[in-house]
């Protein structure tokens, strides 16, 4: 979290999720899901602009203002980010 100025609200302005979280994202990814769940839920073409970075990381958004879903060895996921993730 942080803020623009002192005394001022306060923002999340990226979020990582790890086992043993539960949240879900809007399209119902979450730790755990399989690789095949999450092509499905997002990697259409036409899906907000995903794109695929190997088998371990997809993309959807941009690096600047997006969604990173990684994966382990067996193709599940790992971890989600959201927020930026580059400057």
């Amino acid at each position: 979290m942080a803020a623009d100025a002192v005394n001022a609200a306060l923002s999340v302005y990226s979020i990582l999720l790890t086992a043993p979280a539960t949240l879900r994202t809007e399209r119902d990814i979450g730790i755990g899901s399989t690789l095949d769940e999450v092509q499905v839920a997002y990697a259409n073409p036409n899906s907000l602009g995903s794109k695929r970075l190997g088998v371990e990381s997809i993309i959807v958004g941009t690096e600047y203002d997006g969604l990173q879903i990684q994966f382990d060895n067996q193709g599940t996921v790992r971890s989600i980010f959201l927020g930026a993730f580059s400057e």
